[in-house]
């Protein structure tokens, strides 16, 4: 089962992601950047590597808006967000495995 369903071509709705600590606390983020990544699920190819965007940082709250060649392919794909805080300190989100993306195929 995966964690994120889009269709092939589109680019909504965005991935969104709160980041947790261990005790399921808000992690704050609050000047600092986060990055999403997204690869082919077997091979590791890294398919996005871009900046997504922080709507609360004291929440622990960003998301990534899909661009049309992110989503050109169909398959299974494992993704993560990776932080770097203020202090340039860097965590990845989740922090066991990965989250699972599914991209299902057009009807042309």
């Amino acid at each position: 089962m995966s964690d994120f369903y889009i269709k092939q071509n589109d680019t909504s709705p965005a991935i969104r992601a709160q980041f947790l600590d261990n005790d399921k606390n808000p992690v704050s983020i609050v000047g600092g950047s986060v990055k999403f990544k997204m690869s082919v699920y077997n091979t590791g190819e890294l398919i996005v590597n871009d900046s997504a965007v922080i709507s609360d940082g004291e929440e622990g709250i960003a998301y990534y808006v899909w661009s049309p060649e992110d989503t050109a392919i169909a398959g299974t794909f494992k993704a993560e967000f990776e932080v770097t805080y203020s202090d340039t300190y860097v965590e990845t989100f989740p922090h066991d495995g990965y989250l699972t993306i599914q991209i299902d195929a057009d009807l042309d």
